[in-house]
C-alpha cells in the first residue's frame, strides 16, 4: 500500500499545485528512472517503470481534473 498511495499522492499534488498539461513529465521522467534502475525484481523493471509511471500519471490527472473543478466552481 505504501508506494502506489505515495505516487498516486504526490501526482495529485503536482497537478493541484500546478495546474499545467506539461506536469505529466515529473510522472514520465519516475518511470524512466524506475525502469533504469531498479534491477534487483521479480519481474522486469521496464514494467515497473510503466506501472510507476501510470500511477503517477493518474494521480496528476485527477488532480488537474480538481482543480479545473475548483476553479469552475469558484467563478
Amino acid at each position: 500500500m505504501g508506494w502506489p498511495l505515495i505516487l498516486i499522492g504526490g501526482g495529485f499534488l503536482i497537478g493541484l499545485v500546478t495546474g499545467r498539461w506539461w506536469a505529466f513529465a515529473a510522472p514520465t521522467a519516475l518511470g524512466l528512472w524506475a525502469g533504469l534502475t531498479f534491477t534487483d525484481l521479480e519481474v522486469p523493471a521496464v514494467w515497473v517503470g510503466f506501472a510507476f509511471a501510470g500511477m503517477a500519471a493518474l494521480g496528476v490527472l485527477i488532480g488537474l481534473v480538481a482543480r479545473r473543478l475548483a476553479r469552475r466552481a469558484l467563478r
